[in-house]
C-alpha cells in the first residue's frame, strides 16, 4: 500500500494539528 505525497502530507498535517491541539 503506497500513500500519495498529497495524502501523506495531509495525514502528517492532521497529526501535527492534533498534537498541537492536545499540547
Amino acid at each position: 500500500m503506497k500513500f500519495t505525497p498529497l495524502h501523506d502530507r495531509v495525514l502528517v498535517r492532521r497529526m501535527e494539528g492534533d498534537e498541537k491541539t492536545a499540547g
